[in-house]
């Protein structure tokens, strides 16, 4: 009778340790599978292997020359009506977006782009993010005022994220 007990005893224990073998296999695939269909781990993975990997640091610099683009750019902020300072953040948003286009940031908006950005890729991603919604009320908000030091320092973000990525 004893022996009866510690044979189904033991048989309970190998049945148990097949399940909890099932069980941390589906919870790796699944751990893997979820890792791989999550945004953060995907732009990760971009970011490391795609994005710049083939591009040696002195070839990054190349991508997109914006200086000449950029110097006229400034010049609508240095003027003294709210036209031109909006003018200019318009302007300037573009170029971050060609130059983006230009570094292969995936997106068909400018907004998409920016979410498949890092801040690794773009340091003062926040800050882009903070002009870009400026630029949007500018364009889709009639009677939106902007005033000098607002422009200066969108100005200033934008020139940051252009030396970010290379383009000036």
């Amino acid at each position: 009778m004893i022996e009866y007990a510690i044979q189904v005893i033991s048989i309970m224990i190998e049945l148990f340790k097949i399940v909890a073998a099932l069980f941390s296999a589906v919870c790796i695939v699944g751990g893997v599978y979820f890792a791989v269909k999550s945004d953060f781990y995907q732009k990760k993975i971009v970011d490391i292997f795609f994005r710049y990997r083939h591009l040696p640091k002195e070839e990054v610099a190349k991508v997109y020359d914006a200086t000449k683009e950029w110097e006229k750019i400034k010049q609508r902020f240095d003027a003294d009506d709210e036209a031109f300072w909006k003018l200019g953040v318009i302007e300037a948003d573009k170029l971050v977006d060609t130059v983006m286009k230009a570094h292969g940031f995936i997106g068909d908006t400018m907004g998409e782009r920016m979410k498949g950005a890092s801040e690794a890729s773009i340091p003062s991603l926040n800050d882009l993010w903070r002009v870009h919604r400026l630029r949007n009320h500018l364009v889709h908000t009639a009677d939106f005022n902007i005033n000098k030091a607002q422009s200066q320092k969108a100005m200033n973000i934008y020139t940051t994220v252009l030396n970010e990525l290379k383009a000036l």
